[in-house]
């Protein structure tokens, strides 16, 4: 699973649709769109999930269409497995604080 995030803290997972595809040899073209609301000022980070785990990190982009926001990164990276939730991941996350 490729998982779309900007810089790393607790995100808010955003859901997304295909709106279409387009399909060449050996590949295929993908768009996915989704809404992101914000009432605060500053930056968001959010995550689109899940992303087929063949799709190609450099290939993934934004794009803004409406609103007075600015696109200011873009980070793909792969999670392999389950996420881990409540105490056992805040445990994990004191441990390697203390590293």
């Amino acid at each position: 699973m490729l998982i779309l995030i900007l810089p790393m803290q607790d995100l808010k997972t955003i859901p997304s649709s295909i709106e279409r595809v387009t399909v060449y040899n050996g590949k295929a073209l993908i768009e996915r769109s989704f809404h992101v609301d914000s009432a605060e000022v500053g930056p968001v980070s959010f995550e689109i999930a899940p992303l087929p785990v063949l799709a190609e990190n450099s290939s993934v982009q934004i794009r803004l269409k409406n609103g007075a926001a600015v696109v200011q990164g873009l980070e793909v990276r792969q999670r392999v497995g389950h996420a881990i939730e409540g105490t056992q991941r805040d445990e994990l996350r004191l441990r390697v604080k203390r590293l």
